[in-house]
């Protein structure tokens, strides 16, 4: 239980965690690396983030789920700077979305003074709740711990937990947080804790009884073979662990954690992505679902080169067939499970393929074999095409949105509004703010 009194009286409230980052490892998929504009690491159990140009904050986000306006809820956030300029604000930034760089922020600068504002990036204007002002809560050169807690209408900020604004808040653009960095500066991030408070977390749509799931889950970034036979990728490890993910979270798909495999680089060879299948889905029981989903490299191969195999991270550019997985294996496998409903999803170039073309049949052919057999492919490209990747979003554009439909915009992506998203509705919701993109 959590006492709060930042309303002005003392309110008993439960807390319910939803996601907590301590930073002993990168397990919940932050984009890492050095790179042009910042450099992001995980060390001594602490988030080191860098702005290396001028005039610029950056920012790294997560889509925590299920944060919405009427949900009540927590974000604590302990953060420093340790280096670089004390006249540009670090901090949190929440109730966001990065496809409008919309959010709330919450500043600190390392000269004792804090600001609150919105910031609409569709408009490109900022709102000042509070300028920057002075405060004796901030302590310069050393972690302060923020937190912003939304009870019904009004969002509560405290620094260091002492209360110094709220205001009304009428909706939220989405779910994400993040932490922001001054322009070459670097600061340190202790820990991200996300809370609901008085209630569990709501679903977004309301679950009918629901039979086990079993997922396997591969993204290759990193190809064991040299780049100029096969480029690596950037972001299929951060999709892949979102959709691991929502199949793991009781508000998502609901899945057994032990029932979810994630394979990811090195151990998404073919051996063990062929033999994860057969084992886990062989499990499975007529009520049940299975599902399968690659992020990765896709290429057409065969004596036409007209049939969509998927890439391992040990494909061998010189026994190209021989180290892929066929999509008529992929299928294969899926029939021989006695799961009644299978869904098959590729974020691959090229992925359309497996729609052209499977055992000779045409597609209207193909689209009655597969209601037949209960088995939904979605994927990300047509024959010919390439699955892109988007660095605003920090993921591929296909797998970021088929995400988003699945959680919190799964009321937009209900177009029937039967309470339930259903494969076709999911396929259509995707492929429209795909190609919104570049419309």
């Amino acid at each position: 239980m959590l006492l709060i009194s930042a309303l002005g009286f003392s309110q008993t409230v439960a807390r319910y965690p939803l996601f907590e980052d301590n930073f002993t490892d990168n397990r919940a998929g932050w984009l890492l690396g050095d790179r042009a504009r910042t450099l992001a690491l995980i060390q001594n159990n602490v988030f080191y983030f860098e702005g290396k140009r001028p005039n610029y904050n950056y920012s790294r986000r997560k889509e925590i789920g299920y944060l919405r306006s009427n949900q009540d809820f927590e974000i604590e956030l302990k953060i420093r700077q340790i280096s670089g300029t004390n006249r540009r604000g670090y901090g949190l930034e929440w109730g966001g979305n990065s496809m409008d760089n919309n959010f709330y922020e919450f500043w600190l600068r390392n000269d004792g003074s804090y600001s609150i504002d919105r910031f609409e990036g569709t408009y490109q204007q900022i709102f000042d709740y509070v300028p920057y002002t002075p405060s004796d809560l901030v302590k310069i050169d050393d972690y302060n711990t923020l937190t912003i807690r939304k009870i019904a209408n009004t969002a509560i900020y405290l620094i260091n937990q002492t209360e110094v604004f709220r205001h009304l808040v009428s909706n939220l653009w989405g779910s994400e947080i993040g932490f922001i960095t001054p322009p070459l500066s670097a600061i340190e991030v202790d820990y991200l804790k996300v809370s609901t408070l008085n209630n569990p977390p709501k679903p977004v749509i309301d679950k009918a009884e629901i039979p086990n799931i079993w997922a396997v889950i591969v993204g290759v970034a990193d190809y064991q073979a040299p780049s100029e036979d096969i480029a690596d990728l950037t972001f299929t490890i951060g999709d892949a662990k979102a959709m691991a993910d929502f199949y793991q979270n009781p508000n998502g798909g609901g899945a057994n954690p032990e029932n979810v495999t994630l394979l990811l680089d090195k151990k998404a060879t073919k051996a063990e992505i062929v033999n994860t299948m057969q084992r886990q889905f062989g499990k499975a029981k007529p009520n049940d679902l299975i599902v399968f989903y690659f992020s990765g490299h896709g290429a057409l191969l065969g004596a036409e080169n007209d049939e969509l195999y998927l890439l391992p991270h040990d494909f061998r550019k010189a026994q190209a067939e021989e180290s892929s997985i066929s999509y008529q294996q992929i299928q294969e496998i899926l029939e021989m499970s006695q799961a009644k409903k299978k869904i098959w999803i590729m974020d691959a170039c090229h992925s359309g393929g497996s729609l052209s073309k499977i055992n000779g049949k045409t597609i209207p052919d193909l689209l009655k074999n597969l209601v037949d057999k209960d088995i939904a492919i979605i994927t990300s490209s047509n024959t010919g095409e390439e699955s892109l990747e988007d660095d605003g979003l920090e993921r591929g554009i296909f797998s970021y949105f088929l995400t988003l439909g699945l959680t919190e915009d799964a009321k937009k992506a209900d177009y029937n509004k039967d309470n339930l998203v259903n494969i076709l509705e999911l396929f259509q919701y995707t492929r429209e703010k795909t190609t919104s993109i570049w419309a």
